[in-house]
């Protein structure tokens, strides 16, 4: 008996038709962009979520090395002539190179005695974006050797110095300057003995300690250097304190594709205390309110990202520090 074929074997024996082919790759076609878009959506929330941590990570870091330093200050310098002479001294050109210096505008926080932290008026600005301050750095022992007198302890202090500046990110930068370790004087005062004192000074030389500070004397006589023959000389006025390139950080924002949050720039405020003008404060806000005897800082960062090529990323930290001046 000869076999039959019915019309779905014909079909088949016929193969797949030109149609079915195209509406099969137009199929696979919307399958493969929905892949796509879907592994590049999931891509950009990562890198997102990435850049957020990697903001607030540096906002964070920042305000508790900030909060170190104030937390350890002997003397904290308010707005003013003194603490200008002082900043003179700071040798921020040679950490930032040529061309390097404090953001025009820029002012120390001048103390408040209200208690709280108001915003600025008009009439009353307090609000910095500028910090200045001596903060103790441990003590040191000396051996006077064949001067007699056994050994000697002396404190010391660090020059230390928060400022803004141009920066290839946002415009704006943020670096750390603090000097190498200076002796306090109060310590040498006690050693009367001649021999002794020369002694001393060449062991605080010889540990790398060449700069004495005397925290009771102005500007322009607080500042001494000790000499290869154990004395002291005044630091001149074209003399700046060197910096230790172990402690200090310069461009902190920029070296991370950040920088300082410029007036007026994001949708939360900055500034938030102070009144926004062309060059002051941005997003490095300092507030600082007491009477000498107990004083609170409020240190306000707030950083950002402007690279035209992705979403904007911001991070904002604040943070408030008790502390005790001199």
């Amino acid at each position: 008996m000869t076999p039959t074929i019915d019309a779905r074997d014909q079909q088949r024996a016929r193969g797949v038709s030109l149609v079915e082919v195209a509406v099969s790759m137009v199929v696979l076609a919307i399958m493969s962009l929905v892949i796509v878009q879907t592994i590049r959506s999931l891509s950009q929330a990562d890198t997102s979520i990435r850049d957020d941590s990697k903001a607030r990570s540096l906002a964070d870091r920042v305000i508790e090395h900030i909060e170190h330093d104030v937390s350890c200050t002997a003397r904290m310098f308010a707005e003013g002539d003194l603490a200008r002479a002082y900043l003179a001294r700071c040798d921020l050109a040679g950490l930032l190179g040529p061309g390097g210096a404090v953001l025009p505008g820029s002012k120390l926080p001048v103390p408040s005695p209200l208690g709280t932290f108001e915003p600025d008026t008009p009439t009353t600005a307090f609000t910095g974006n500028l910090l200045l301050l001596g903060r103790r750095d441990g003590v040191v022992t000396v051996d006077l050797g064949s001067a007699g007198g056994g050994t000697r302890r002396v404190d010391t202090l660090r020059l230390v110095a928060w400022f803004l500046h141009s920066g290839p990110v946002t415009g704006i930068d943020l670096s750390r300057w603090t000097s190498t370790r200076i002796a306090r004087s109060t310590d040498l005062d006690a050693t009367s003995d001649p021999a002794q004192r020369i002694a001393l000074l060449q062991g605080l030389a010889n540990l790398g300690i060449r700069h004495v500070w005397d925290l009771s004397e102005r500007a322009d006589a607080s500042l001494q250097v000790i000499t290869a023959d154990g004395t002291l000389r005044p630091l001149t006025s074209g003399e700046t304190l060197p910096f230790d390139p172990q402690l200090s950080a310069p461009r902190t924002m920029g070296r991370r594709n950040l920088g300082i949050a410029k007036n007026r720039s994001l949708a939360t405020p900055v500034p938030r205390f102070a009144i926004a003008t062309s060059t002051f404060p941005h997003g490095f806000e300092l507030k600082r309110d007491g009477d000498g005897s107990g004083d609170l800082l409020l240190i306000r960062l707030v950083i950002a990202s402007t690279d035209q090529s992705r979403r904007a990323v911001f991070a904002e930290a604040t943070r408030q520090v008790s502390f005790r001046s001199e």
